[in-house]
């Protein structure tokens, strides 16, 4: 009477067995195939790729990496500075408005960089926080010999913009905030401890998913997501509000809301900044389509009254409220 029950235990530890080797089996094909399949790490395309040191500090051992670029210029010699285009660091945003680009790119080039970690530039760099996307950022001004530069920046480009501009003032000629992410307390849940918990639970996620499950390489375009939340990851956006205070650039914020009521970051953003214009616009829908053409129009004058020397810088703007 006792045989049956055994020998069921022995069949279900038996059949558990076999599972757990079927699994093992595949997930080593899958790794196989992964590497087989694998994306170079540095990309091959047939835009403008450059190898920089995004080290700022010389005595920093320098991170060499990939930074792949695109470049609009005008079809005759523009009368404006160049513009950089810093879009957002997901990889789930929307490409840059071609309206925006082919509009700026009239009066003087339009610079828009794949920030390093995160899109088609090189993912394997040593600083992925947002000071490490700036200095990219700069490093690639510094190799295209760009003096100073109108910067745009998208949702989370912001810090990265922001912290550009902390790195070398006198070459951000102006700084136009689209939707951008501001200060700490207004990115997620506000603490940057509970965040980076976060992000890491993300990482952790993703890199179980894609190293824990037999996907023979077709999960492997989370990548650019696990990048993403390695930036948010290694980034302090406590020294964002730092670098507003003592940022001297006019400023431009553009957002978008269903009721074209400034949300409490945008606010928050315009009050850092003294100097700042702040531009509220109604959101279609629940996603996010390209920049709107009243925007672009918007981005244009901004940057029209910056070159005439027409738009509040810090000092002034301080003077006239004193």
């Amino acid at each position: 009477m006792n045989r049956l029950p055994n020998r069921r235990n022995k069949q279900g530890r038996f059949g558990w067995r076999k599972l757990l080797f079927l699994y093992i089996i595949l997930l080593i094909a899958s790794q196989v195939a992964r590497g087989y399949h694998r994306t170079p790490a540095h990309p091959v395309t047939e835009r403008p790729v450059v190898r920089i040191s995004s080290a700022v500090d010389q005595s920093a051992p320098p991170d060499d990496v990939i930074v792949i670029y695109d470049e609009h210029r005008p079809k005759t010699e523009g009368h404006r500075a160049p513009v950089l285009l810093i879009d957002s660091l997901s990889p789930m945003s929307p490409s840059v408005s071609r309206d925006l680009v082919s509009h700026l790119s009239k009066s003087g080039p339009v610079i828009i960089p794949d920030l390093p970690a995160v899109t088609a530039s090189a993912r394997t760099i040593q600083d992925h926080s947002v000071h490490g996307q700036a200095s990219a950022t700069l490093a690639l001004m510094d190799h295209l010999r760009i003096e100073s530069a109108h910067v745009i920046a998208y949702e989370m480009g912001g810090p990265v913009a922001v912290t550009l501009a902390d790195l070398a003032p006198g070459r951000v000629k102006s700084l136009s905030m689209v939707s951008a992410v501001g200060v700490q307390e207004f990115e997620l849940l506000g603490s940057h401890h509970i965040n980076r918990a976060l992000y890491a639970a993300r990482l952790a996620a993703l890199w179980i998913i894609q190293n824990g499950t037999p996907h023979m390489g077709l999960l492997d375009g989370l990548s650019a997501h696990k990048a993403q939340a390695h930036v948010m990851y290694e980034s302090d956006l406590r020294s964002v509000r730092p670098h507003l205070d003592t940022l001297q650039a006019p400023m431009l914020i553009l957002h978008e809301s269903p009721d074209q009521r400034a949300p409490a970051a945008a606010r928050e953003l315009h009050r850092i900044v003294p100097q700042s214009e702040l531009i509220l616009y109604r959101q279609e829908g629940r996603n996010r389509p390209a920049l709107s053409r009243q925007m672009v129009a918007e981005i244009d004058r901004f940057i029209e009254r910056v070159e005439n020397n027409r738009a509040a810088t810090r000092s002034t703007a301080t003077a006239t409220k004193s």
